[in-house]
């Protein structure tokens, strides 16, 4: 979804990927990072994962509606409350998490504060 949200801003700004390649690598980038983050909060508190996705789920929804509401109000082309409504979602989503990884009840769990990723691991999706 945030990815979707970030496609969004990019096409509203006018900037549009020339290949689906281009496209492809955009989108990798946040859905792996997601899948990172959902790995480490399920292998270290499985309450702090619920806890987020609720908090997530909660901001997705209210952030789609009122990104529609908003995205309606500032822009007069027919696919503006839709456009809202995914760039909305998406600032939902990742304000949301954050908000429900910090209300867990657990306090701090272990969950690592930065991850090691090799690049070598991450070099095809810049195409290096």
């Amino acid at each position: 979804m945030i990815g979707f949200g970030i496609f969004s801003v990019r096409a509203r700004a006018g900037t549009y990927f020339e290949t689906s390649e281009q496209a492809a690598k955009q989108m990798a980038i946040p859905i792996f990072a997601g899948l990172v983050t959902g790995i480490v909060l399920g292998v270290s508190s499985e309450e702090r994962l619920s806890e987020t996705a609720l908090w997530a789920s909660v901001g997705w929804v209210s952030g789609a509606g009122i990104g529609a509401l908003i995205g309606s109000q500032i822009w007069d082309d027919p696919p503006a409350p839709w456009a809202g409504a995914a760039i909305g979602g998406a600032a939902g989503l990742l304000v949301g998490g954050i908000i429900g990884f910090g209300n867990s009840e657990e306090g701090d769990v272990g969950v690592p504060a930065m991850i090691r990723i090799p690049l070598s691991s991450i070099n095809g999706l810049f195409g290096r």
